[in-house]
């Protein structure tokens, strides 16, 4: 199946002109394709549960090679080779058939479609920070493999939200069952901001210059606009999704005001911190030298390490909250951490515009 989805996609990206939209696009639909298929498994069991006898028939018939696999995991080693066989002819088909149009694809995945209508017009001015900006914007959602990789959390949990509020009905009954909507923030909380944690495109931006990384240190621009640049792409691509999926969850689930603007006002800060954080752990581990985008956003010690500390920072809020922080109650204890992170993200911007400055210029 991941075979067959990498084909789709490279097929149909080389004949569209804007390959990498296209690209992602599709690389969105396949992944929420999978999510939603997960979500089955569930109904998948109980049905099967529900009609055990005719399942067995049937996997003797035309779902011959799940018969095989189920005699196969019971010790018939016939029937497990049996397995192997029948499942080896499709795959080696699949293979074959997609190998005659790999040049074919590579071809028109790397070609470039030349532009006969140029015109003569007036060219719009900007300032340096609305290009830096619009060069993050083009590099984040022109890149499959950097946005998926750093954005995922944020489509799933709008996904989430969404699904919550056409079933806040059954919603509500949940919310009843585990103590009410005061008793449900503080998981809507670690979940919204665990979320977010994995939304980090900061913490492999300066990486993903690699060898023209010069360009932008020897041009007239300073480094608080760079960053800025940098982390303004990543609190809008952290805080607008997890700002929406509050006030539906808001509306789903019936929080009360106080602890809906609290678990706010926390995510906000949350996506302020997040993004400076990750620009400092870039600036300390770079990975200018790889061949591709992968292996920085996949491979690098700097996304190892943004990523899984922001999950770590959410691991030790929970902790404080089991360990006291019930005793403040949930809004004020969200509006104490909301405050410690603006403070954190405030003190990493002061140095990012020192310290990594000098670190930038070194690079």
């Amino acid at each position: 199946m991941a075979l067959l989805g990498g084909w789709v996609i490279a097929y149909f990206s080389g004949r569209m002109k804007h390959k990498s939209l296209v690209g992602t696009v599709l690389s969105i639909v396949l992944t929420g394709v999978v999510l939603v298929g997960s979500l089955q498994i569930n109904a998948l069991a109980a049905a099967l549960l529900q009609n055990i006898e005719g399942v067995r028939r049937t996997l003797h018939t035309w779902l011959l090679p799940l018969g095989l696999l189920l005699d196969g995991l019971v010790g018939s080693w016939g029937a497990l080779l049996g397995f192997l066989l029948i499942s080896l002819a499709p795959f080696l088909a699949l293979v074959w058939g997609m190998s005659t149009q790999y040049k074919r694809i590579l071809s028109s995945l790397a070609s470039h479609v030349t532009r006969s209508d140029y015109r003569l017009r007036e060219v719009k001015a900007g300032g340096r920070f609305a290009a830096l900006f619009k060069k993050e914007c083009g590099r984040y959602f022109g890149t499959t493999i950097y946005l998926l990789n750093t954005g995922i959390g944020a489509v799933m949990l709008l996904g989430f939200s969404v699904y919550v509020l056409f079933v806040r009905g059954q919603a509500a009954l949940l919310v009843a069952q585990m103590g009410g909507a005061q008793a449900v923030a503080p998981m809507l909380a670690a979940v919204v901001c665990l979320m977010q944690a994995t939304v980090n495109p900061a913490c492999v931006s300066i990486s993903l210059e690699g060898r023209t990384l010069w360009i932008l240190k020897e041009a007239p621009v300073p480094p608080r606009e760079l960053f800025g640049a940098k982390a303004l792409v990543n609190v809008l691509v952290s805080d607008v999704p997890a700002t929406l999926s509050v006030l539906l969850l808001w509306f789903g689930l019936g929080l009360s005001a106080p602890d809906a603007l609290a678990l706010l006002a926390l995510c906000v800060c949350m996506g302020l911190f997040i993004p400076v954080a990750g620009l400092a752990v870039n600036l300390w581990l770079p990975r200018l030298d790889c061949e591709n985008d992968t292996i920085v956003v996949k491979q690098s010690a700097s996304s190892m390490i943004g990523i899984f500390g922001g999950m770590l920072v959410v691991g030790l809020g929970a902790l404080l909250w089991a360990v006291g922080g019930k005793l403040l109650g949930f809004v004020w204890f969200s509006l104490a951490a909301a405050a410690v992170l603006l403070a954190g993200a405030a003190l990493g911007w002061h140095w990012l515009c020192g310290s990594g400055a000098r670190i930038l210029q070194k690079l």
